[in-house]
């Protein structure tokens, strides 16, 4: 039989285990820091991409515009690639003077009918190329000469026997990308899809004589 005196809480044992486990589930002590990194966290990802995202937004329209302007250049500048035809040779039994479009075919297609300079590597003409490169860096500092190619090919412009009017093409390619966030992302995650490392490529074409009266 219980002693009158005895504490109700020491009749039956202590009972301090459960009291202790009540205390801790009513603390809240911590409960502002949980949801902060709850809240913050998630905020801080999203802020992240968003910011990978615009900078290769800007990033990518640069790159098209310095395209754009390293083909104006091109169209108006000497060859950067050497081998270059200088005339539309005329075809055996062609007309000097008719357009090379003319259905009696008056031009004689050249063989090679495309040529490249890759990067400003042989067989390019290096003040041409770098006069064309110099104007792409001037609208996208990140380019460097191995992302510029320079391609030129014929299309059945001009005249036979004229100069050479062929189709331009600036191509600017494998620019290293300085966002870092999404590619982490996606390789955290084994994601597919397109290579992050490297900004988009950008192209522009433009036929030589369009511009052969100069920039403007």
């Amino acid at each position: 039989m219980s002693d009158r005196n005895t504490p109700p809480s020491q009749i039956g044992g202590c009972g301090c285990g459960a009291s202790k486990a009540r205390a801790f589930l009513k603390e809240e002590s911590g409960a502002a820091t949980v949801d902060f990194v709850a809240v913050v966290g998630p905020l801080v990802i999203i802020f992240l991409l968003v910011l990978d995202l615009s900078i290769s937004y800007v990033l990518g329209q640069s790159l098209t515009k310095a395209a754009h302007m390293g083909a104006r250049i091109a169209a108006v500048s000497d060859p950067a690639v050497a081998d270059l035809p200088a005339v539309n040779e005329v075809a055996p039994g062609g007309e000097i003077g008719l357009p090379c479009s003319d259905k009696s075919a008056p031009c004689k297609v050249p063989s090679p009918s495309a040529w490249s300079c890759v990067g400003g590597a042989a067989g390019c003409d290096d003040a041409a190329f770098t006069r064309i490169v110099a104007e792409v860096q001037g609208w996208s500092g990140v380019v460097n000469r191995e992302n510029v190619t320079v391609r030129y090919e014929y299309v059945e412009l001009g005249r036979a026997g004229g100069p050479l009017s062929p189709a331009i093409t600036v191509q600017i390619a494998n620019v290293p990308s300085p966002i870092g966030f999404l590619s982490n992302v996606r390789a955290a995650f084994r994601l597919d899809g397109a290579d992050l490392s490297v900004l988009p490529s950008a192209r522009a074409v433009v036929i030589a004589e369009d511009l052969n009266a100069g920039p403007s």
